[in-house]
């Protein structure tokens, strides 16, 4: 994320709230965004910002001039499947959906929850913020950058998906006169795992999810609606596939979640895995046995012994009692041969340029 203060990427916070006070998406905007600063600047764990801080604790965080700063794009560094460094790039207009680790408790006696939370980007954001603690005598000033987001739900009807059950996983918008969730929130840019590719559902309807007329919240949307649901694309690329599948030796990271996928498996899988664990606990025939025994021995012992004087199968040579190799008319079939290609070169660089172009021999 681009530092740049420039006047045209600044927002004062007082004037920008009441330009948009009609809009439902600024609802709380500031007490929101105190909360989710508070949240971090304390230390604790992320949990969609439903932290509950008086507004004592929350006149601690104060905002450098009332102002914060927004960016067009956000780039996002991540491990891959197969250890590489990759990068997403998070843009408003055109890749504004990210993914991130969800932080839900659960039942031990349940299933566990889906690992991953969705959102769309609705705004990139850094600011001065400035925190004094006169109790504890602790007084911050530091720069902080967070995303403003819509928040995405699982689909609640009871649709499954998986491998097994062959669906993708299904997301909507969450509609706040339906769902306890807070539609709106913040995150911690470095929580972001990685964007993420959502398909409409066009065999669904478009609605306004509970937030008509809401420039802010629908920035490209031109009649006001939403598509209800949204397929998440697992077969995006190969390392989005790993993190829907497990077992990327990349995502280390992330075990714990990649892992909730590991026991979600087609008949198709688990007989190939039952299968292929079964040729590998066979015992080899007894003649590939043998085979390797007598290939381990020998290399054991040319290893042991490295100055046996053997033929070298790479170089077609053989050293004598001298030390040398080769014989002397070999020696000497060498040296002519050397002493013909200097004397080509030397042409060459007398001549033209042939000889710069590898055409000195022709």
């Amino acid at each position: 994320m681009s530092k740049d203060i420039w006047k045209a990427n600044q927002i004062q916070l007082l004037p920008w709230i009441d330009q948009n006070k009609d809009d439902p998406a600024i609802y709380g905007f500031v007490d929101k965004l105190k909360t989710h600063l508070l949240t971090r600047l304390l230390g604790r764990a992320f949990d969609a910002d439903e932290e509950a801080y008086s507004y004592k604790q929350l006149a601690q965080v104060i905002i450098t001039n009332n102002r914060i700063y927004q960016h067009q794009t956000l780039r996002i560094n991540y491990t891959s499947y197969d250890l590489r460094r990759e990068q997403d790039s998070i843009n408003l207009h055109t890749n504004s959906d990210i993914m991130l680790l969800s932080n839900e408790d659960h039942d031990p006696d349940e299933d566990p929850p889906h690992p991953y939370w969705y959102a769309q980007v609705l705004g990139i954001f850094h600011a001065r913020v400035v925190y004094v603690d006169d109790e504890s005598g602790t007084y911050l000033d530091k720069e902080m950058e967070f995303l403003w987001v819509c928040w995405y739900g699982m689909d609640g009807t009871g649709r499954k998906f998986g491998w097994e059950a062959k669906n993708l996983p299904q997301v909507g918008f969450i509609d706040p006169k339906r769902d306890t969730t807070m539609a709106f929130g913040f995150v911690d840019p470095a929580l972001v795992l990685r964007a993420v590719h959502l398909i409409p559902d066009e065999m669904g309807r478009r609605s306004n999810n509970g937030i008509p007329e809401s420039k802010l919240a629908r920035p490209n949307s031109e009649d006001g609606m939403d598509w209800n649901y949204f397929f998440v694309n697992v077969f995006v690329n190969r390392d989005m596939f790993m993190r829907f599948r497990g077992g990327g030796v990349g995502h280390a990271a992330i075990r714990e979640a990649v892992n909730h996928f590991l026991s979600d498996r087609d008949a198709t899988d688990s007989r190939f895995m039952r299968e292929s664990a079964a040729r590998v606990s066979e015992p080899l025939p007894e003649e590939f046995q043998t085979a390797i025994q007598l290939q381990d021995e020998q290399d054991h012992a040319e290893w042991m012994n490295p100055d046996v004087n053997e033929e070298d199968e790479d170089y077609d040579y053989r050293e004598d009692e001298g030390g040398e190799s080769g014989s002397d008319d070999d020696r000497e079939r060498t040296v002519r041969g050397t002493m013909q290609g200097d004397d080509r070169a030397s042409d060459d660089e007398d001549g033209d340029d042939l000889g710069a172009l590898g055409l000195g021999a022709f």
